[in-house]
């Protein structure tokens, strides 16, 4: 049906009718045709900038109040033709040239110093223990257009016992969860949640609560991993930090995040959880919250960057891990009903976390350019964050894990230019 709007005449420019050119899909039924953004939402009662075919031109259609197109009619002075189009008095549809949206993102070395702009990336994500304030360098990213993500983390430490939920540091355990489980706790996380949302009011647009914390002994350690109290623990901590936030910053997003872990062959030992049996513990009790998932789709194999033949990578929803090359398994979870967010949406995806190792500069840079295009494709995914921008110096099982898009001496890989490319 739309193919037929594609003219070559006049382009008009006018601000009057919308201002949004959102990527879905066309829709009908015995009342009409609409659109359904692929986010649970559609537009009506205005005119909208629509770009459905992905030339990066636009036109604009009238939706009503039930959200259907109205056709072969004048409205507010201007004229639509028999497929919902504004034309002018020749019948030339109307087009207005528009942005693809850019959902890349970037881990960043250095907050100040960095490649973000010579990329091509409006995200950068940081990660932020709850020791260390980065609002200077955190305004001055701001300041450069881009939008900041934080990941907030509970290190070890000594100087705010209370927020720990142990008492000495446990072996293997890089970062913990948040103490709920006493009230010192809970008003110390209170405390330190506000005071971090009052200092990023004006610099963050999103955060992240801790760090996968489907592996309960490494990145969120907590003494007591039985799946219930586990995931309760969190859920309260994820409430301090989200009603913090959000009375400071109503629009921030504020995420959980988990590794590619969701249904796992078996038991993998005592506090390694799975993201299926997590998530729906964590919709009940966050519900009413507008709560997003930060998921990592890393590789199965973390030193093999070719993600399209895992075999643990199944496209169903008892898949053993969700990754770049099945990541439409929990976009399909998402939009089921129980798990919409208050308004009937589909909940915000981001993708915080993934890495192609340089086993060649060819492999990775190929990998990297499938996988942006996966998640660019793909209207549930708000980001796509490459986690390193430079090799860090990581050994997954005896062998140095080379994500960066540039080496650890800022030597830059063919994966640099490739994503400076990306659209």
């Amino acid at each position: 049906m739309r193919k037929t709007l594609i003219f070559t005449g006049a382009m008009v420019f006018s601000l009057l009718l919308g201002t949004n050119a959102m990527a879905g899909t066309w829709k009908s039924d015995s009342n009409g045709w609409w659109y359904d953004y692929g986010n649970g939402s559609f537009p009506k009662s205005g005119w909208e900038w629509i770009d459905d075919d992905g030339d990066s031109y636009a036109e604009s259609y009238y939706f009503n109040d039930k959200g259907y197109i109205v056709t072969n009619t004048m409205l507010e002075g201007y004229k639509i033709n028999s497929s919902g189009a504004w034309v002018d008095s020749t019948g030339t549809v109307q087009r207005k040239e528009i942005k693809a949206v850019n959902k890349k993102g970037l881990a960043v070395t250095n907050l100040d110093h960095n490649h973000a702009a010579e990329l091509g990336v409006n995200n950068v994500i940081w990660n932020n223990p709850v020791t260390t304030d980065y609002s200077p360098s955190l305004r001055g990213s701001k300041a450069r257009g881009l939008s900041n993500t934080v990941i907030m983390l509970n290190p070890w430490q000594t100087s705010n016992p209370a927020l720990l939920p142990v008492g000495s540091p446990q072996s293997g355990a890089v970062f913990y969860g948040f103490n709920t489980e006493t009230e010192a706790g809970r008003q110390e996380l209170k405390k330190i949640a506000e005071k971090y949302a009052r200092s990023y009011s004006d610099c963050v647009d999103s955060w992240v609560i801790g760090n996968e914390i489907n592996n309960g002994n490494t990145w969120n350690f907590m003494p007591n991993r039985e799946l219930n109290a586990y995931t309760k623990q969190y859920a309260d901590a994820f409430r301090i930090w989200y009603d913090a936030i959000k009375k400071e910053n109503p629009g921030a997003k504020v995420y959980i995040p988990f590794d590619y872990r969701w249904n796992w062959y078996s038991d993998q030992g005592y506090g390694y959880l799975q993201a299926s049996h997590m998530l729906p513990i964590l919709n009940e009790q966050l519900k009413d919250t507008d709560y997003g998932i930060a998921w990592h789709a890393y590789p199965e194999d973390l030193k093999d960057p070719d993600f399209t033949n895992d075999a643990s990578s199944k496209d169903n929803f008892s898949t053993p891990i969700i990754n770049m090359k099945n990541i439409g398994v929990l976009t399909d979870f998402m939009q089921q009903s129980a798990y919409l967010n208050s308004k009937g949406n589909v909940r915000s995806i981001i993708l915080s976390e993934q890495g192609f190792n340089a086993v060649s500069d060819d492999k990775q840079a190929q990998m990297i350019e499938e996988a942006y295009n996966i998640a660019k494709n793909n209207p549930y995914i708000d980001t796509f964050y490459l986690s390193r921008e430079n090799d860090l110096g990581e050994v997954h099982m005896g062998m140095e894990m080379r994500f960066g898009l540039m080496d650890r001496a800022g030597n830059k890989r063919k994966s640099f230019e490739v994503y400076k490319n990306l659209k």
